[in-house]
């Protein structure tokens, strides 16, 4: 569920029956047409397990899971297991972002600088860089891979902290930093480009805002007020990580695990959800920013952060959520990239 728009669910729940919930889940079932459609599309892309929700009527419609989490422990997919975020993690750092705005610990205009206690300098341009920059991938801030490679962990949690990764990145002493592959020529504010080290950059202020670690801080104002129970960010979250969605390539004709990684750059990409979590976390956005009687975000908040904050090609560019249009329609959502 990637997209936050009333009626969604109702348009993806026509195609699921209109049959009574089984003793063995609490959804309808499938009809065996979609069912074998959903298979087929899956072995044509080579995709060995994945999971679903739909949303209707601002409730959880139906949610269920297709072929193999682990395909070594012959672990089936359910749609409380966890996969790995990638880009959609961002969704979960704008939202700590805006809960720390409306609480007056920072404000999206003012320069990083005043709550980092450092500068962020664009080596090129002396315009300040903004929080505001930071969420709609205006800050002229660009993604150096070959240094990130650096902040990546196999099968552990990362290397370094958050505020090493970022200290080394942004610091012009620092291990990392390369003036022309770190930033953009264009001065920010100027130029729309996506950019996960902003985002990084983004999740370590909402330490500094906050006093806590990012980690402490989303599962406190997130992950515990919405339920989400089958979401963490470091595989020490998790009891175990064989119930994990491993991922996969496909290569000469099999799939072969890459295995569990982590980076320390984590804000931006490295939240690992269900669906029927992030279902909910949708669920939330969809509903003013309140779910189950508690309310996580200002439903002004919710209505600023799915609304055009910057100009782009593609669409509308919000607060890290982007409106995308397809078949006629706008879709607020993350597609991963955008």
């Amino acid at each position: 569920p990637d997209a936050a728009k009333e009626d969604a669910g109702e348009e993806t729940a026509d195609a699921t029956s209109s049959d009574a919930a089984t003793e063995e889940s609490p959804y309808p079932a499938l009809p065996e047409d979609l069912e074998a459609t959903i298979y087929a599309k899956m072995e044509a892309a080579k995709v060995p397990g994945l999971s679903a929700c739909v949303i209707k009527d601002q409730a959880i419609y139906w949610c269920g899971g297709f072929g193999m989490a682990n395909l070594a422990l012959d672990q089936a997919v359910s749609e409380h297991t966890p996969f790995l975020l990638a880009s959609i993690s961002k969704t979960f750092t704008s939202a700590l972002v805006l809960q720390l705005r409306d609480e007056g610990a920072l404000a999206l205009e003012d320069d990083v600088d005043t709550l980092l206690g450092w500068d962020v300098a664009h080596p090129l341009h002396e315009a300040p860089i903004t929080m505001h920059q930071l969420l709609t991938h205006t800050s002229g801030i660009d993604d150096n891979w070959g240094a990130m490679g650096d902040f990546y962990g196999m099968d552990e949690d990362p290397p370094m902290s958050l505020q090493e990764a970022i200290e080394g990145y942004f610091q012009p002493d620092g291990q990392w930093y390369d003036a022309a592959a770190n930033f953009l020529p264009d001065a920010p504010g100027d130029t729309h480009h996506y950019s996960n080290m902003a985002v990084a950059l983004a999740g370590h202020l909402v330490e500094k805002a906050s006093g806590q670690s990012f980690a402490e801080r989303c599962d406190e104002r997130l992950l515990q007020p919405l339920g989400l129970e089958n979401t963490g960010i470091f595989l020490a979250d998790f009891e175990t990580t064989d119930t994990l969605a491993m991922p996969y390539e496909w290569i000469s004709g099999a799939h072969v695990p890459t295995g569990h990684y982590t980076f320390a750059d984590y804000p931006d990409g490295g939240i690992r959800s269900s669906a029927h979590d992030l279902a909910r976390f949708l669920l939330m956005h969809i509903r003013g920013g309140e779910l189950d009687g508690v309310q996580v975000l200002e439903p002004e908040t919710v209505d600023a952060m799915l609304s055009p904050q910057a100009p782009v090609e593609w669409g509308e560019q919000g607060w890290i959520w982007g409106q995308l249009f397809w078949g006629g329609d706008g879709w607020w959502g993350h597609n991963g990239a955008e």
